[in-house]
């Protein structure tokens, strides 16, 4: 999974610029859907930049849920 939030950051550097020449102060980025498998639940809590983490890594957890047995 790390290998594909890698991939992305080109992705998100370039949403960012696009959004920022829009005219869009807060909320840049892309947001992402991680879907764990059947029965096996999803360790959201590492995805998140919270305190102590590297401060460059900002990931922001926006929702969590359950549906028929995955996170």
């Amino acid at each position: 999974m790390k290998a594909q939030i890698d991939a992305l950051k080109p992705v998100a550097e370039q949403a960012v610029t696009t959004q920022r020449e829009q005219g869009l102060q807060s909320g840049l980025g892309l947001q992402v859907q991680f879907v764990s498998v059947p029965d096996v639940e999803l360790a959201f809590e590492s995805l998140g930049s919270e305190v102590g983490r590297d401060p460059k890594r900002k990931i922001e957890v926006l929702s969590v849920w359950d549906e028929a047995g995955t996170t």
